[in-house]
């Protein structure tokens, strides 16, 4: 959502690469666990909590800015579906590993 031309150093092959290492580590995840390995359920809490801050500051950003189309809040709408997803699947994969 155009992120990349708000921040002097980052271009868009630059967030393109970040979030496609982001994408294919919550992919890996998922398979991860599918295949019941532990380290699997490790990843999914540190995905599920990248999920809780996406939303945390794409909320905040949306509080300050007012609008979303080239801003922080650019990520508002997603960041809702990824924080209540977050929160549900670490409190899931908590109750598993207790």
């Amino acid at each position: 959502m155009g992120i990349y031309q708000t921040i002097e150093f980052l271009t868009i092959k630059k967030y393109l690469f970040v979030s496609s290492i982001i994408t294919s580590l919550s992919m890996l995840t998922y398979i991860a666990i599918i295949l019941e390995l532990v380290i699997g359920y490790f990843f999914g809490i540190l995905v599920s909590i990248f999920g809780i801050f996406n939303f945390i500051i794409h909320t905040l950003g949306f509080i300050m800015k007012k609008k979303t189309k080239g801003t922080i809040a650019a990520g508002f709408y997603t960041g809702i579906v990824l924080g209540i997803f977050g929160g549900v699947n670490l409190f899931l994969l908590i109750q598993l590993l207790i």
